[in-house]
């Protein structure tokens, strides 16, 4: 049997009920494995309406993702099965060679499922798993979701309980001895270090302690988890997240500090689904509301402006220009942001996204999408307005100055 393994947010061998699945087939006599990765075009701008030219991915990102896919080739040698890795798209693939099953880790935004619905017409034999999400779609969806995360939230958690999730007995990845390029981060794209920082972050006396108080910091490594980083590329297991923080929990005898991670990733679960169920309602002008924001164009200079940090405000500025240098920048300075872009600036929305996906090394389309549309108020956000004052923000959550003087030079 000829196996080929599209991969996609999914660069994990832990935790992997495909890989898991692979590996029982590869147990057959004559079977084989290909290993496909699609790179992103990243000439093709997802928004085509935006005064300056925005690359669909910045070539940080396009060398994060890059070195995420040989650490995992590396990962994958280690089991010394026969496979090879190639790169091009799914279908081009598909035309010229046998293949007798593809497996492939479903995705939850309007593209990635298009993608599905073109491997299906093809009329091979396929397989999906859901290994980016906690939940499957029976179990996160009740008969129709929830229009809010709070009530989402709530009936997962009855349902839930603090019950752990069942995995299998997981090989600890090797470190990959290949050199990794540089990046501004603390942090490389592997699950050698997925692991690293999942065990140093979630421990008695560790971060995970003190994240809820500390989540907004914006400066400091440890303010937050940065689990995002490696969750986007299926790096790290979210329910090998939630296990370890109800383990943390359980031997503090409770701690709202360490929940609030799960209830974080509780977010990131909601917006999946969003996603899965909206479809290209979430990509449209005016997001899931009927009465949206209609606006289409934006003004080409107030977009350089804001792109090259030179607003004028202290926060923003010093917010964009980290985004540029590292591909990364806290939740509390991406809501501040992106406020500022839609609400003080008056610019549209999509444009303002279209630029985070381009940039973010944690970029997850129902993630991103789905936070700009909630705060545009095209959303699933009840409020009816969610305008930050920056000015506010800045004294609340850098009160020394000390974010606004490392990324943007200011003296405050």
């Amino acid at each position: 049997m000829n196996i080929l393994w599209w991969t996609r947010r999914d660069l994990r061998l832990a935790d992997n009920a495909l890989w898991d699945d692979i590996q029982e087939r590869l147990s057959e006599p004559g079977s084989s494995l290909t290993i496909l990765r699609e790179p992103h075009n990243a000439e093709h701008a997802r928004i085509s309406e935006s005064p300056l030219a925005l690359p669909r991915m910045s070539s940080t990102r396009q060398r994060w993702e890059e070195q995420a896919w040989e650490s995992f080739g590396y990962q994958v040698r280690q089991y010394g099965l026969p496979h090879r890795l190639v790169q091009g798209p799914l279908l081009d693939y598909l035309a010229k060679h046998h293949v007798d099953l593809v497996v492939f880790s479903h995705g939850y935004a309007w593209e990635e499922r298009q993608a599905e619905k073109a491997l299906i017409a093809t009329g091979i034999a396929h397989q999906g798993f859901h290994t980016y999400t906690l939940f499957s779609p029976e179990e996160a969806l009740s008969a129709v979701l929830e229009p809010t995360f709070t009530p989402f939230r709530k009936r997962i958690e009855v349902h839930r309980g603090a019950k752990t999730f069942a995995l299998g007995p997981s090989k600890p990845p090797e470190i990959s001895p290949s050199p990794m390029g540089a990046f501004t981060l603390p942090a490389r794209p592997t699950e050698a270090d997925a692991w690293t920082r999942l065990h140093e972050y979630i421990r008695p006396h560790g971060p995970a302690t003190q994240y809820k108080t500390q989540r907004n910091g914006m400066l400091r490594w440890n303010d937050s988890t940065k689990f995002s980083l490696y969750l986007s590329l299926g790096l790290l297991s979210p329910q090998r997240i939630w296990n370890a923080c109800l383990e943390l929990e359980k031997q503090l005898g409770g701690s709202e500090e360490v929940y609030w991670i799960r209830f974080e990733l509780l977010w990131r679960e909601y917006f999946q689904w969003v996603a899965y169920t909206e479809g290209t309602r979430l990509f449209r002008p005016g997001g899931l509301k009927e009465s949206g924001p209609s606006r289409i164009s934006g003004d080409a200079r107030r977009l350089n402006q804001w792109i090259t940090g030179r607003t004028g405000d202290a926060l923003v500025d010093a917010g964009m220009r980290e985004l540029a240098a590292t591909g990364y920048t806290s939740n509390r300075a991406r809501q501040n942001l992106a406020s500022y872009w839609i609400h003080n600036l008056q610019q549209p929305w999509r444009i303002g996204a279209a630029y985070f996906e381009s940039q973010l090394l944690d970029y997850d389309p129902a993630a991103n999408w789905g936070n700009w549309a909630y705060l545009a108020q095209c959303g699933n956000d009840p409020r009816p307005i969610r305008q930050f004052n920056t000015l506010k923000q800045a004294e609340t959550y850098d009160p020394d100055g000390s974010y606004r003087r490392k990324w943007a030079g200011y003296n405050v």
